[in-house]
């Protein structure tokens, strides 16, 4: 069970199991590893876990080769004019990583399901599994 994608979302939005699987989760109010259903002022931002993750990196890594350039630029300028520079190299922020326990997310929360149309949502399922099942008790009896 993955992220829903093209058929799949339309089909889970027809299943009792999606749309009760969703209330849990967003009852939980756990942040999503996927960007899918991510809350924006949660930890991640809105991207889920593995994209905040990689964009910290990626920010790591632009702000080192800023740096370098920044170094590279005073060290040249030093050298043309003839001093010797005790230049303080520049601090590379070490990589984030995914952390070891991942129980305080869940994989995703499906974008067009939400707290309140959940319960709408599973209450009228019911209704109608119940109607169903009444005409179909009453079939029996008269056949």
């Amino acid at each position: 069970m993955g992220v829903p994608h093209g058929a799949n979302k339309l089909i889970g939005l027809a299943t009792p199991s999606a749309w009760s699987f969703d209330a849990m989760k967003r009852f939980s109010t756990l942040d999503t590893l996927e960007r899918e259903g991510s809350d924006p002022s949660g930890k991640t931002r809105g991207l889920g876990l593995y994209k905040s993750i990689e964009t910290e990196n990626a920010k790591a890594v632009t702000d080192a080769r800023r740096d370098l350039e920044e170094l590279k630029k005073r060290a040249a300028a030093g050298f043309d004019a003839g001093e010797v520079s005790t230049t303080v190299l520049p601090q590379i922020a070490d990589a984030a990583t995914l952390p070891d326990d991942l129980s305080g997310y869940v994989t995703f929360l499906h974008p067009w399901m939400n707290e309140v149309l959940n319960q709408i949502i599973l209450v009228l399922m019911f209704g109608i599994l119940m109607v169903l099942s009444l005409v179909v008790l009453r079939l029996k009896d008269l056949f």
